[in-house]
């Protein structure tokens, strides 16, 4: 397992760090690939799925159509194209492995959502960050709100053009009127990927996941970061309060277009993304069944991942005992949260308690936001990287 999980990992490294030049793509095969148009799109799991907006997640015997979601800038593989819905592939997202050992890892999303890289000018394709050659792109660790009235969502990729001490200078293909617009994006919202980074891929994840969940906090004390089914981006927080009818669960203050937040899987896997961190988990079975589990040689890490049935929980902090996740609706949160190991499994106080019932295979039981007991779970740790 040990040789298959690095395997797997270098896999994935290539994938997304391996950017191909401009030159290597010719016009036939800019066919093939895609650009996401718009801020954030909804992935789905068949052809074919609702033109309306959908709940924020289902009851959990009913899986939601929404599987995933796309942001502005990224280049997709099409595996199939229809005049309604388009197959994509994301090399990085993996659900499963056929019989063949070929990774899942197809997503269906509305064409019109799409925009064919053969569909842009030649000389504009260096504003698409897979294609920058100097590789100066940054990344968005907080929504940014463009002064022409578009917000783009936490892990959005825009090419540098240049930067000063306050500031980072993006260009962008506006895929609406075919021309080239540039961003002033304030530097406190953004990564600079230097190429010597003095944090490792582990601590720059956990850097961005707990500053990211403190400035909400901080500037939005009243509202959440919303639990969504298959979600994997953030534009808005949202008030507290949802309702449940017989489609599932929805935010009070539903949107007509792809709703902000993040599901369990999809929370590590975007901001793992975001640090450059080589994880591919798209569902807790596939971290369960490929994950580097954490063994007694290994020292307890943030970053670290608590596997529970069906959910997927974050170390976040070593020292105060907490831990950060996004949790449904059925326990009654809805929301990405921290906190303390022992609000999230009865009687769990200490790292030394969970390690001893993860050693000793002892299932635990998950407490719900009133502290009751709400479903009991083998327990299994793993490590991010």
């Amino acid at each position: 397992m040990g040789h298959l999980f690095i395997m797997l990992g270098l896999m994935l490294h290539a994938a997304i760090y391996s950017v191909p030049k401009q030159s290597t793509l010719e016009p036939v095969a800019l066919k093939n690939y895609a650009l996401i148009k718009y801020p954030v799109v909804d992935l789905f799991g068949s052809a074919t799925f609702p033109d309306g907006p959908l709940p924020a997640s289902t009851r959990t015997h009913v899986i939601c159509p929404r599987i995933n979601q796309g942001l502005f800038n990224e280049v997709f593989e099409i595996e199939q194209v229809g005049p309604h819905s388009t197959a994509i592939i994301i090399p990085w997202a993996i659900y499963g492995y056929d019989s063949s050992g070929k990774p899942q890892n197809r997503y269906w999303v509305a064409t019109k959502n799409l925009l064919t890289l053969s569909a842009i000018p030649t000389q504009y394709l260096k504003e698409i960050p897979l294609f920058n050659s100097s590789k100066n792109n940054i990344t968005l660790k907080r929504p940014f709100s463009a002064p022409d009235g578009v917000t783009y969502s936490i892990g959005t990729q825009f090419a540098l053009k240049r930067h000063d001490a306050s500031y980072a200078y993006v260009s962008c293909f506006d895929t609406v009127t075919a021309q080239v617009k540039e961003y002033a994006i304030p530097k406190s919202r953004c990564i600079m990927h230097e190429k010597n980074s003095r944090l490792t891929g582990r601590q720059k994840f956990i850097q961005l996941l707990t500053g990211f969940i403190d400035e909400v906090q901080q500037h939005f004390p009243k509202n959440t970061i919303a639990y969504i089914w298959g979600g994997s981006s953030f534009t808005r927080s949202y008030t507290p309060e949802y309702y449940e009818d017989a489609s599932g669960f929805h935010r009070t203050e539903q949107d007509t277009g792809p709703l902000s937040g993040y599901d369990c899987s999809n929370l590590v896997l975007r901001f793992a993304h975001m640090a450059h961190v080589p994880y591919y988990f798209k569902t807790t079975s596939m971290l369960e069944k490929y994950g580097k589990k954490f063994t007694d040689s290994d020292i307890l890490q943030e970053g670290d991942l608590i596997w529970l049935q069906g959910h997927v929980v974050i170390i976040s902090n070593l020292a105060d005992t907490l831990v950060t996740e996004s949790c449904g609706y059925e326990n009654f949160v809805g929301k990405v949260q921290t906190i303390r190991l022992s609000q999230l499994l009865k009687g769990i106080n200490t790292w030394q308690d969970l390690l001893d019932a993860y050693r000793h295979n002892k299932p635990v039981m998950r407490l719900d936001a009133h502290g009751n007991n709400y479903k009991e779970s083998p327990v299994k740790i793993f490590k991010l990287i």
